[in-house]
């Protein structure tokens, strides 16, 4: 089994070069001339794809760690996810970390030793039109805040905590709700939404438990779409949302929200409007009329520390 390290040196505030590097270099140094692994640090957006598919395709048994954030993750799982040689890990050190909280606690994962010598479980992938995503895709208000934070965080004076809450005030002060037509298996709903988040996993944005219910490994995608609600009420349904507590572990919507949020669970989506849309896909931004979303059943095997296998997902 060859070990490749892909790091994004500037994840974590650096922390992935000035920390994990040395981490790396100490285990597998500590280990002899026999173990074979390498570091490759990425230059530029898309290069931890291509250097997973590099590595995948040289056919032999290889484990990807991507050291950074959810991102450097989802691009290095995009770029190889077809390769049965090829499992993936990561050591977590970027500013979300969000997929890997549906297996426990993260100090686990920030482990060489676990990495090496932790299980490669099969998980699902999602295919989102011509993207794969490992943990949640979302259409609506949280799409749109993801959206015009990017946008100004472009501006020096606007970047880092300052950037959420203006792109929060900034699609407040907008029309609320989305003209969506949905198709979840065979049952077909239209109307006015203010969110709709497909989850593979639990957590995205940082701290939302959007699909509390959800497994990695179970063939399903779990669907939440909320309705579109006064801008009085829209506060009180987002702190219920990001507690989770929206649905309950039967799969219950709870009974404050059951008139403005649906809970379905399904291996087929499609989201359509007359009008483009934000769509938020791991953190990626995309604009499109028409998104599909299929469940694609144990497609990679991901890396689970040996402390967490037993652990109930």
């Amino acid at each position: 089994m060859k070990y490749l390290f892909i790091v994004n040196p500037v994840a974590g505030k650096r922390e992935a070069e000035s920390a994990v590097i040395p981490q790396i270099q100490a285990y597998f140094e500590s280990c002899g001339a026999e173990m074979d692994w390498e570091i490759e640090e990425t230059q530029y957006a898309g290069h931890a794809k291509r250097l997973a598919l590099a590595a995948a395709e040289s056919g032999e048994p290889v484990r990807i760690c991507a050291c950074g954030g959810d991102g450097t993750l989802s691009e290095a799982v995009a770029g190889a996810y077809q390769f049965p040689n090829v499992e993936f890990a990561v050591f977590p050190c970027g500013s979300g970390n969000d997929f890997i909280k549906c297996f426990g606690d993260a100090a686990h994962f920030r482990s060489i030793k676990e990495i090496v010598e932790g299980v490669g479980k099969p998980i699902d992938l999602l295919r989102v039109n011509d993207y794969i995503c490992m943990n949640l895709v979302s259409v609506g208000i949280d799409a749109d805040v993801a959206n015009a934070m990017n946008r100004w965080r472009g501006i020096p004076l606007f970047r880092g905590p300052i950037s959420y809450d203006l792109a929060v005030i900034e699609c407040l002060l907008k029309p609320l709700g989305k003209q969506l037509r949905l198709r979840i298996g065979d049952e077909r709903r239209e109307g006015s939404f203010m969110l709709a988040a497909a989850g593979n996993g639990k957590v995205y944005g940082g701290h939302y438990m959007a699909a509390p219910n959800a497994k990695v490994d179970d063939g399903v995608i779990d669907l939440i779409a909320v309705d579109k609600i006064p801008l009085t009420r829209i506060m009180k349904v987002l702190g219920i949302y990001q507690r989770g507590e929206h649905i309950d572990r039967q799969g219950q919507v709870t009974a404050q929200l059951r008139d403005c949020l649906k809970y379905y669970r399904t291996d087929r989506i499609e989201i359509e409007s007359d009008r483009p849309f934000v769509v938020n896909i791991d953190g990626e931004i995309i604009e499109t009329a028409r998104v599909n979303i299929e469940m694609m059943h144990h497609q990679v095997k991901f890396v689970v520390p040996a402390a967490l296998t037993n652990e109930k997902q």
